[in-house]
């Protein structure tokens, strides 16, 4: 489980879910849990969160904590980790640049493919 922090500087309401809360200034979402969220900016793209509880992504082993998120947004990924009740905070500037961060554990950036074609 963890928390999320959004702040929307950008010129247009964000929306958040899977409950399709509208984010105008500052929202909190004090307990996510389940296995996805999203967060979808106007204009700009849709970020897709995924709970990975214990489970690791392979090649980053040397990130520490019990628990783990995916933060994929078009090409960019994040990988966090974390003990206890995870703690992330994003804020959309207005230019709707997106700028993620916590304050318990580590947020790092990492590349996963997309599609890989066999």
């Amino acid at each position: 489980m963890y928390g999320l922090k959004i702040t929307n500087n950008y010129i247009e309401i964000i929306d958040a879910g899977p409950s399709h809360v509208r984010v105008n200034e500052t929202f909190e979402f004090p307990d996510i849990s389940g296995a996805f969220f999203y967060i979808k900016v106007p204009h700009v793209g849709t970020i897709y969160i995924r709970d990975l509880g214990e489970e690791k992504i392979p090649g980053y082993d040397f990130l520490k904590g019990a628990h783990g998120v995916l933060v994929r947004m078009r090409t960019t990924e994040a990988y966090y980790r974390f003990d206890g009740k995870g703690d992330l905070e994003l804020i959309v500037d207005h230019l709707g640049i997106c700028t993620l961060s916590t304050n318990n554990g580590k947020v790092i950036e990492i590349r996963l493919p997309e599609l890989i074609v066999q």
